[in-house]
């Protein structure tokens, strides 16, 4: 994982932060490098997060380290301030999400650990719900999507080999694939013509987000994967990334690599 790299990014941000010179700082605003220094922290590490401050100037980053400690700190023009840590979390921190699950208008933090542990908190930092150490031995990946008729979203979880949808509101189980599957990276959306949502896995496999019927198999997509509508007709297409750089981009609804045209 990456998280031992996140303190030399930190703390290029917090130089960053302190040294730009910009009258939102006066103000407590971020200016327009400090927002794009902590967006790209934020896409390039799934580690961090970022969560709106709603009484205050600036935004809050929520960010887990390799000790098991997840942290939120308050970053404005003015500088930096930890705001909140949480206790010593089961292993080391592999992914943090921030979203509005339940859909009451609040968003909660969500945070998945190396011990196959998933915590949430609410935006106060109140603790929400854990998973028992006994449901998964490793999580590979996970994803938020809404996967169902209801307003709340769903976990979508990777663990074990199966793929789990737990509710967003209570967190009960709503659904355990009978088949396993390998991957280390999990993507929801709409990838092809039908009504339905797909799961991609960067193993190269698209499966039926209903019922869980491979769609497409190919090789696999690359170390990282996105979903984006890069053409415009409403259909995303898998993005693929490789740790030599090179990217990909497949139509799932074609079955076949994007061609240049």
């Amino acid at each position: 994982m990456q998280a031992s790299r996140i303190g030399i990014v930190l703390t290029a941000f917090l130089l960053l932060a302190a040294w730009a010179p910009s009258s939102a700082n006066a103000q407590g605003e971020l200016d327009y490098w400090q927002v794009l220094a902590m967006d790209r922290v934020a896409f390039r590490f799934k580690t961090v997060a970022l969560m709106p401050a709603t009484d205050e100037p600036g935004q809050i980053m929520i960010y887990g380290d390799r000790y098991g400690y997840l942290r939120a700190n308050q970053v404005s023009g003015d500088g930096t301030t930890e705001i909140w840590r949480s206790r010593t979390l089961d292993g080391e921190v592999w992914q943090v999400m921030v979203e509005d699950l339940d859909g009451d208008g609040r968003v909660e933090i969500l945070c998945r650990t190396k011990g196959g542990r998933i915590y949430v908190y609410d935006d106060t930092f109140n603790p929400r719900w854990e998973n028992l150490r006994e449901d998964y031995q490793e999580i590979s990946a996970m994803a938020i999507a809404n996967m169902d008729d209801d307003p709340a979203y769903e976990l979508v979880i990777l663990g074990d080999g199966h793929i789990d949808y737990i509710d967003g509101k209570d967190f009960t189980r709503q659904y355990r694939s009978t088949q396993t599957y390998e991957a280390t990276e999990l993507a929801v959306g709409n990838v092809d013509s039908d009504a339905n949502l797909e799961i991609v896995l960067n193993t190269g496999l698209v499966l039926d987000g209903v019922r869980l019927e491979p769609k497409w198999s190919t090789d696999d997509f690359g170390s990282m994967i996105e979903l984006l509508d890069i053409d415009g007709d409403g259909i995303e297409e898998i993005l693929g990334y490789e740790n030599n750089g090179k990217m990909m981009i497949y139509e799932a609804d074609q079955q076949q690599e994007k061609p240049v045209r």
